[in-house]
């Protein structure tokens, strides 16, 4: 009978470290975020024409001029105060995409923000890029951002 027992809360113990969850996940929190309009010329020379992907997390209008591949002509409408600007681009294998979802949690352990971003490839078969890009409010330049970029067909 003591073995029994033993064995029970040996098994009580694998099995709720089995399944329980990782600390990373205990201490992520949904962050809110403000979708932006890409299409204002604003953005344009931030991303540049080239086929490729690119990321970027920018805390001021200086750093925002700074990171622009040429020189911008539009007044860029952001408060940069109150909120960081998540703005990226993905290569496509078919052009025309669309935006399924985009989150960002907060993961307070590893002191970084992830920023989650679905897309759905076009319907024409051409490499292209697809632009993407969200507010949030001010993260410290302590702080890192992954971004996670998933393309489905």
């Amino acid at each position: 009978m003591k073995n029994l027992y033993l064995l029970l809360s040996m098994l009580v113990v694998c099995m709720l470290t089995a399944f329980s969850c990782k600390k990373s996940e205990i201490n992520c929190s949904p962050v809110s975020l403000k979708t932006i309009d890409l299409s204002d010329p604003a953005y344009i020379p931030l991303l540049g024409s080239r086929v490729e992907d690119r990321f970027l997390v920018i805390n001021s209008k200086s750093e925002f001029l700074e990171l622009a591949e040429k020189p911008v002509k539009e007044e860029v409408n952001i408060d940069f105060k109150q909120y960081t600007l998540f703005v990226g681009k993905k290569r496509l294998t078919a052009i025309n995409g669309t935006l399924m979802s985009q989150n960002v949690a907060r993961d307070c352990d590893a002191n970084k923000y992830i920023y989650h971003v679905q897309i759905k490839n076009g319907g024409y078969t051409a490499l292209g890029n697809f632009v993407f890009g969200a507010l949030i409010p001010k993260v410290q330049n302590s702080g890192r951002v992954d971004f996670n970029v998933e393309v489905i067909d």
